[in-house]
C-alpha cells in the first residue's frame, strides 16, 4: 500500500462534507472579487472627477492600504485593481488558510483523522485529498472570478485583464493553502495553526504596504505584493502568478 493509497475515496468523503459550505466559499468569494464591478462608474464619476481620483489613490497613505498605483492612464478597470485586488486576496487566503485547517489539524484534534487511518489507507492519504481539493478550489474560483468581471460590460474591464486578474487571486490562495500545509505539520492544535497561518498572512499584508510605499523588493517578498505585479488591465503580466501559485505547490 502507498503513502497516498485510497486518497480518491478521502477526496469524495470531504466533498460531501463539504458539500454546502464549499460551494458558498466558492459564491461569496467570487462575489466579493468580481460583484463590485458594477458600482464602479457611479463611482469614479466624470472625466474630471476620475482625474482628481486618479491623484488621491497615488497618495502614499492610500498605496500603503491598497496597494501600488501603476503608471498609466487612469482608467475605471486601474482604479477597481488597486482599490480591490490586496483585499480580494486577503478573502481568498483566509478561505484556505481556513478550509486546510478544517480538514488537517481539526480533524486531527478531534479523532476523526485516526478512525481514517485505521482503516486500509494511506498516512498521507487524506493530506495528498485536501491538495488536490485546494487545487481544485483556487482553479474554479480563479475562473469564476476571471469570466465574470467582464460579463458585467463595463468599459475597460476586459476579459485579458480579468483573468490575470482571476488568475493572481487563484495563485495567491495556492500559495496561502501550501503555507497552511505547511505550517499544519508543525504546530500542535488547530488553534496554533490558525494563529500562526493568520499571523503570516497579516504580516504579509504589512510586509505589501511598506514595500509599496518604500521598497520594490520587500513588496516581492510579499504574496500580496507580487500579485500587484501581474498589473491586471495594463501590463497583464502572467509569470509573478505563475510563480507564485509555483511555490504554493512546492509547499503542498
Amino acid at each position: 500500500m502507498t503513502a497516498i493509497a485510497q486518497w480518491p475515496r478521502l477526496l469524495a468523503h470531504i466533498l460531501k462534507r463539504d458539500r454546502i459550505s464549499l460551494p458558498v466559499w466558492i459564491l461569496a468569494v467570487v462575489s466579493f472579487c468580481a460583484g463590485f464591478v458594477p458600482a464602479m462608474p457611479a463611482i469614479i464619476g466624470t472625466n474630471a472627477e476620475m482625474a482628481v481620483m486618479g491623484e488621491m489613490m497615488a497618495n502614499p497613505a492610500m498605496i500603503a492600504m491598497c496597494g501600488i498605483f501603476p503608471n498609466v492612464p487612469f482608467t475605471i478597470a486601474i482604479f477597481y485593481t488597486q482599490m480591490m485586488l490586496v483585499w480580494s486576496a486577503l478573502l481568498v487566503a483566509a478561505m484556505n488558510i481556513l478550509i486546510v485547517i478544517r480538514h488537517t489539524r481539526a480533524d486531527e484534534d478531534e479523532g476523526r483523522s485516526e478512525v481514517i487511518r485505521a482503516l486500509p489507507v494511506g498516512r498521507g492519504a487524506n493530506l495528498m485529498a485536501v491538495i488536490v481539493l485546494m487545487i481544485a478550489v483556487n482553479v474554479i474560483m480563479a475562473i469564476l472570478i476571471g469570466v465574470s468581471m467582464p460579463a458585467f460590460g463595463i468599459e475597460s474591464v476586459d476579459l485579458a485583464g480579468s483573468l490575470v486578474y482571476g488568475a493572481a487571486l487563484g495563485a495567491c490562495g495556492l500559495f496561502f493553502a501550501g503555507l497552511t500545509v505547511v505550517v499544519a505539520q508543525v504546530m500542535d492544535n488547530a488553534r496554533s495553526v490558525t494563529g500562526l497561518a493568520l499571523g503570516l498572512m497579516g504580516g504579509f499584508y504589512l510586509l505589501r504596504a511598506y514595500g509599496d510605499v518604500s521598497s520594490e523588493t520587500a513588496a516581492w517578498l510579499s504574496p500580496f505584493g507580487a500579485i500587484q505585479r501581474t498589473y491586471p488591465y495594463s501590463a497583464n503580466d502572467w509569470w509573478p502568478a505563475v510563480g507564485l501559485a509555483g511555490l504554493g505547490v512546492i509547499l503542498m
